[in-house]
């Protein structure tokens, strides 16, 4: 059985790779560069005060997003705060998996910097093993 890591409140959390471990958070984490997605080889716990930080539109060729792979349990609460590059030219249609799971309960409180540029909006949505954000018009 995995060991559990729980971040302190009010601390700002990143990294790169693999974490081994279940983790609970209770302040910020952020996967921001699409280059290469963080993985929690366990589960993770997403606590009323999380705050999940996701960046979309990254890279050359504007098609990099950050991205959290869950091998286990995403227990999802807190919020999630969406920060597309300032390149970016989003396009209704465009699609962004910021999530994968083995399974998932709950869902965000509130999702943050949902109204992408121009008047596009975000819209997130959940299968049984992934997170997406979608570009879409109003």
């Amino acid at each position: 059985m995995a060991d559990t890591i729980t971040e302190a409140a009010q601390s700002h959390l990143i990294w790169a790779g693999t974490l081994n471990e279940n983790f609970i958070s209770q302040s910020k984490i952020r996967a921001v560069n699409g280059s290469a997605p963080i993985t929690i080889d366990g589960n993770l716990t997403l606590n009323t005060n999380s705050l999940v930080e996701i960046g979309i539109g990254y890279g050359d060729q504007n098609t990099d997003n950050g991205k959290f792979v869950v091998t286990g349990n995403l227990i999802l609460d807190g919020q999630l705060d969406i920060q597309e590059d300032f390149s970016y030219d989003p396009q209704s249609g465009d699609q962004s998996e910021i999530l994968s799971f083995d399974s998932r309960s709950g869902d965000f409180i509130n999702v943050i910097g949902i109204e992408i540029k121009g008047s596009l909006y975000g819209a997130q949505s959940h299968s049984t093993t992934t997170s997406t954000l979608r570009v879409i018009s109003p």
